[in-house]
């Protein structure tokens, strides 16, 4: 009988050791928009510029154009995520799936352990 527990305890640290150095898929915030986000949303570049810039077409600008006014068109929302700072999270081990414009965030996969490592020293909130 003791045999039996000690085997099913040992199965169960096994699996749950194996578990936890899974990768598992992440939201990862950062703080701000970048460097650049100034002098692509100063106002002496035209609307068009701006929007080329972010990469929103003729159509988006004009249906936004018909429920917001002039100065709110493109905000900081509209920005990318900065591309520095998914190439920090990619030589940090972490393999981006997805960005999220408005919410200024990605989706990595990763582990606990690369999560631990690199927490601190990266652009972001956090997992």
């Amino acid at each position: 009988m003791k045999q039996r527990i000690v085997t099913i305890a040992f199965l169960f640290c096994c699996t749950s050791l194996m578990q936890a150095e899974q990768s598992q898929k992440y939201w990862i915030y950062f703080r701000d928009k970048g460097e650049n986000t100034s002098s692509v949303l100063s106002r002496a570049a035209t609307q068009q510029q701006r929007a080329a810039a972010i990469g929103l077409s003729e159509r988006a600008l004009a249906r936004r154009a018909k429920t917001m006014s002039a100065a709110n068109i493109i905000t900081m929302e509209d920005l990318p995520v900065a591309p520095s700072y998914l190439q920090q999270l990619s030589s940090a081990g972490i393999t981006i799936q997805n960005t999220s414009r408005w919410f200024n965030a990605a989706t990595g996969i990763y582990d606990r352990c690369t999560a631990c490592a690199h927490r601190r020293s990266l652009l972001c909130y956090g997992y």
